[in-house]
């Protein structure tokens, strides 16, 4: 089977607060694409689940993304979010940024009292310099940021030993995943396997 997953997000035109995650993340929407893949309890991870994030903080190890993570799963609705077009929103004001699916919020962050760096508690670890410091609260998410759509293959977003993963840890992950092409490209099914986007608009008040 083909792992992929698609994205909706955004990235800061410029890193003004440092490398990543320090300038910020905002993912709209990612998803994986695989049909009837499910976790251990049996609940389905692929195509019938879809995630918005915000990421930032001090350094990598201190991302702490699952503070601001939703998630909207329709399994057991006998659909998946790959049947049809959807509707991912992102709504992003002075001191406040919504995520949508079809219109309905999935989540939603205020920028807090000292901001969003106390939000996330990152005063006490790993400490350092506040972004909002500045008066800013919604800092980093106070910059110009552009728009990326991508599909991608593989990587540590798919939980392990699910699945017939064409890639391991041994080794070159692209070496493995070309030498074992016999078991994920059957799956590729030309339009049927690709990231179809009806429209992107911008609006700005």
């Amino acid at each position: 089977m083909l792992h992929v997953f698609t994205a909706i997000w955004m990235l800061p035109r410029d890193s003004v607060y440092g490398g990543w995650p320090r300038s910020g993340e905002i993912d709209i929407m990612e998803s994986k694409g695989n049909d009837n893949y499910a976790v251990g309890n049996g609940v389905q991870v692929g195509n019938t689940l879809v995630a918005s994030t915000l990421h930032c903080g001090q350094d990598a190890d201190h991302n702490d993304c699952w503070t601001a993570h939703w998630e909207r799963n329709i399994q057991g609705s006998g659909h998946s979010f790959a049947d049809d077009f959807h509707l991912y929103g992102l709504t992003w004001t002075d001191n406040h940024i919504i995520f949508t699916v079809d219109n309905e919020e999935t989540g939603d962050v205020w920028a807090p009292e000292n901001g969003i760096w106390y939000y996330r508690r990152f005063q006490n670890n790993p400490g350092g310099t506040n972004l909002s410091q500045d008066g800013n609260w919604m800092a980093p998410f106070v910059r110009e940021f552009q728009i990326i759509l991508n599909v991608a293959v593989g990587g540590t977003f798919f939980p392990d030993n699910i699945g017939n993963r064409p890639w391991s840890w041994d080794g070159h992950p692209m070496k493995d995943f070309w030498e074992r092409r016999s078991e994920w490209l059957p799956t590729w099914h030309e339009e049927e396997a690709a990231l179809q986007i009806d429209y992107v608009r911008v609006y700005q008040n």
